[in-house]
């Protein structure tokens, strides 16, 4: 795949074959396109991290548990879960004025 503003054909020959050019795939979870369009990935994981955030609902309520080990639950289980593959993300102000 090639990721560039311009249509690009390229040719790429690996022992004597030619790799075919994609339009996108997904790695590890993420989809990545020739467009460099992300939304759909964005909004993919941050609505997995909501949803993280609701399944430890009853932690949340519960008086048992100190604010201190709330914070690090929040931060090893809810924000690696939407912040993955973040590295490949390209943010546009379009995405970060929907959210």
């Amino acid at each position: 795949m090639v990721s560039s503003k311009d249509k690009k054909e390229t040719t790429i020959t690996v022992d004597g074959q030619i790799l075919q050019q994609v339009l996108s795939f997904v790695y590890l979870g993420s989809t990545f396109q020739e467009t460099e369009e992300c939304e759909m990935d964005i909004r993919k994981r941050l609505g997995m991290g909501r949803s993280a955030v609701q399944s430890l609902s009853n932690i949340w309520k519960s008086r048992d548990i100190t604010n201190t080990t709330k914070v690090r639950l929040l931060k090893s289980l809810v924000s690696p879960t939407a912040t993955y593959g973040c590295e490949g993300w390209t943010l546009k102000s379009a995405v970060m004025d929907t959210s």
